[in-house]
Parts: structure tokens; sequence; C-alpha cells
């Protein structure tokens, strides 16, 4: 059974997820409108495409660093709902642990495998889902609070 410190620690890495994916998102939208994804001069892939982008743009070196934060906030926030008995608080920490992983790896596959767009929406998408589990997530934990508080009294 969860106690109320580990729901109010789920509650606090969680919403440490929004402020960290509303970083991501602002910096993912200056990334798509203000640089030049694709290199002069042609398309390349693999090595070269890396040591491109990791030259060039700052922007994308710290999308791909917050991306492996959010990675870990949702590693912490599925660890620590696996330790109480809520499975619906399980369901949607283990989604939104999936979501996040998926958009790296759509993210990944987007940046180094030749900008097709099908991978951009698969990151984008993959992360709005994450967003709205979490926030199924928090009004969750609100719900087993209130319902921890009045067995209390």
């Amino acid at each position: 059974m969860l106690q109320m410190d580990q729901l109010k620690k789920i509650r606090i890495y969680i919403f440490m997820f929004f402020g960290v994916i509303w970083v991501q998102f602002w910096l993912g939208i200056t990334i798509n409108s203000e640089s030049n994804i694709f290199p002069p001069g042609g398309t390349i892939s693999g090595l070269a495409l890396s040591s491109y982008y990791t030259a060039r743009s700052i922007p994308i070196i710290a999308h791909m660093a917050i991306g492996i934060l959010l990675l870990l906030i949702s590693i912490r926030v599925f660890l620590l709902s696996m330790e109480g008995g809520f499975y619906a608080l399980r369901i949607a920490s283990a989604s939104g642990l999936a979501c996040v992983a998926i958009a790296i790896i759509g993210g990944t596959v987007y940046l180094f495998v030749g900008q097709e767009l099908v991978y951009n929406i698969a990151m984008t998408m993959a992360a709005l889902t994450s967003v709205l589990i979490y926030s199924v997530a928090i009004y969750y934990t609100g719900v087993l609070e209130i319902a921890n508080d009045s067995t209390r009294i």
C-alpha cells in the first residue's frame, strides 16, 4: 500500500515532469522553427550527421539531454508507484514511461535516419500522450490522498 509520503513524492516528480517537458516543448519548437535541420550540401546520416548536429546546435544537444532527464523522472515515478498496491497508478506510470521511451526513440530515429516527418510526429504524439497520462496520474494521486484522509477519521 502506498503511504502518503510516497503519493506526495509521486506527485512532486510528476509536477517536475510537467515543468521539464514544457522546456522540452519550447526547445523542440525552437529547433523546428529556428534552425536548419538539414545539413548544407545534401542529406547525410549516421555518425557524420551526429557530428554535424553536435558541432553546430546547442539546442539539439539540450533537447536530447532534457529527454534523458524526462526518462529518469519517468523511471522514478514508475519505481515509486510499483511500491504500492494501486494498479491504476501502476498502469499510468508504466504507460507514461513507455510514452517517454517511444518519444526518445522517435526523436533519435528522426535525427539519425534522415528526418522523416513520421518520426517527428511519433515523438510529438508520444510526448503529448505522456502529459495526458501523467495528468490522469496526478488526479488519481489526489483521489487516493482524499480517500486515505477520509479513512483516518
